[in-house]
């Protein structure tokens, strides 16, 4: 037997599409603006592109090539989208590409992948029976030949971190000459 039901609903004042949820209706039409400079943006953005690189840069810890060198040994730089084993391996592609040189790149840490004796049993055992375990034994075999495995089959990737690495000034006369 059927029941009549009120239902409550959210209606968007400019276009008159309607949302179950108030704070959908108030974001329908809304427009955008770059909280730093003001210039319109795609739906649901609140810094340009241009604000945003200025904003990570105030925020980031700057520091000299000599510096991130010796601090973060073998990390990569970033420039642009791509990773680069070091400052000259960007000023290269500059050159190559007739790109006007950067000021800065940004600095990377260090990741490796591991595998993990714990989540192996947990992927293992996730349809099995509640509360199922391999045997204390077993799991400290298991781990001691992944740390042996995860030492001889490493994968390290490279994560952008909020560091300004700053391109030498001599590397960016050097490269002046060149041109």
């Amino acid at each position: 037997m059927a029941k009549e039901v009120s239902i409550k609903g959210y209606q968007c004042e400019k276009c008159g599409k309607a949302y179950a949820f108030e704070n959908q209706a108030d974001d329908c039409c809304k427009e955008y603006f770059c909280r730093e400079c003001g210039v319109k943006l795609d739906k649901y953005h609140t810094l340009c592109e241009r604000c945003k690189e200025k904003v990570a840069y105030e925020k980031a810890k700057k520091m000299t090539y000599e510096e991130y060198v010796k601090e973060y040994g073998d990390n990569m730089v970033v420039f642009g989208d791509d990773y680069y084993s070091e400052i000259e391996d960007v000023l290269d592609y500059c050159v190559q590409n007739e790109i006007e040189p950067p000021k800065y790149v940004w600095g990377t840490s260090k990741q490796t992948v591991k595998l993990d004796a714990d989540t192996i049993e947990e992927n293992a055992l996730s349809d099995v029976f509640e509360d199922a375990k391999f045997s204390y034994k077993g799991m400290e075999e298991l781990r001691t030949f992944l740390d042996e495995w995860n030492k001889k089959h490493r994968i390290d990737y490279y994560i952008e971190e909020p560091i300004v690495v700053y391109v030498p000034e001599d590397m960016l006369k050097d490269l002046d000459k060149q041109i």
